[in-house]
């Protein structure tokens, strides 16, 4: 796992997925340290390495308030030399503390905290919104919809880049999800350049 999808990993545990949607949060703060103790000496001319120490605030019950609030995790702090080994070290303190986990099982939990209650009604939002969405005046570009799609247009274009290269280098298991997202982004490309030629939001 890179850095980037521990960081998420870590904040998608599905121990702190809640009802209140207080999410979990990781603080980290640059610090000089002295490099004999590994602690910040009240001597600054000792403090000549840089860490990083990371706090964990993790969702908490209150039960006498019926709420629940962010609190700090002390079992989880910890700290590396670069923002790369903190991450990593915080990740090994959750898998340790409360388990390994796959997306499914994160959606379950979620699923099962937040049920979702459905009436039945004679208004259909799904088809005014449809019918919103497929009006032409609601189609045609403004000046600032037309700067957005010229900015993602560069995006994509250089996403597309970043692609071919990848996919010129990597292995062949790999090649196979990499063009698929090659088309994908192709296809965005394609329907967002046909958008600013016609001057109408063919993203429907």
């Amino acid at each position: 796992m890179t850095t980037s999808e521990k960081y998420w990993w870590i904040l998608g545990h599905p121990k702190f997925i809640n009802k209140d949607m207080v999410p979990a949060r990781i603080d980290i703060e640059p610090h000089d340290v002295c490099p004999m103790t590994n602690r910040i000496e009240d001597f600054k001319a000792l403090n000549t390495k840089t860490q990083f120490w990371v706090e964990f605030l993790s969702p908490m019950y209150i039960e006498q308030d019926d709420e629940w609030v962010q609190a700090h995790d002390y079992q989880l702090d910890c700290g590396g030399d670069t923002y790369e080994e903190a991450i990593d070290e915080l990740y090994k303190n959750v898998l340790r503390t409360y388990g390994d986990y796959t997306q499914q099982e994160a959606d379950d939990e979620f699923n099962k905290i937040h049920v979702a209650i459905s009436t039945s009604s004679i208004y259909n939002p799904t088809k005014t919104v449809w019918e919103e969405r497929h009006s032409w005046s609601s189609c045609v570009i403004d000046e600032e919809t037309k700067e957005k799609i010229i900015d993602d247009i560069k995006n994509l274009k250089n996403t597309i880049q970043a692609l071919r290269a990848f996919i010129k280098s990597c292995t062949i298991e790999e090649q196979q999800e990499a063009k698929i997202h090659l088309e994908s982004e192709e296809c965005k490309l394609w329907v967002l350049e046909k958008s600013l030629e016609k001057g109408i939001d063919l993203d429907l």
